[in-house]
């Protein structure tokens, strides 16, 4: 009776490893740690909204990042009142 299970040759698996790991490189050195770097300085109890750029901001609390959000459609990112405006 033959086996019905495929099996994968060693240079698929290869290829397979080295694409995860040259993903999870360029994963570190893009802008995902921004927010991270943001809020590291960040020790008050209350959220605060940092700019990660005209529509995008993290939400601080106790030095981490508790979330990253987008302002809608037509609105901006404003430093000052730390809300979305037109």
């Amino acid at each position: 009776m033959r086996s019905t299970r495929t099996r994968r040759r060693p240079g698929t698996v290869c290829l397979f490893t080295l694409a995860s790991l040259f993903w999870i490189g360029a994963r570190a050195n893009s802008d995902a740690d921004i927010p991270e770097q943001l809020c590291a300085g960040e020790a008050g109890q209350l959220a605060i909204r940092k700019r990660l750029n005209d529509t995008a901001f993290a939400v601080c609390l106790k030095g981490a990042v508790w979330d990253v959000l987008s302002c809608p459609d037509g609105l901006a990112f404003n430093d000052t009142s730390e809300a979305c405006q037109p």
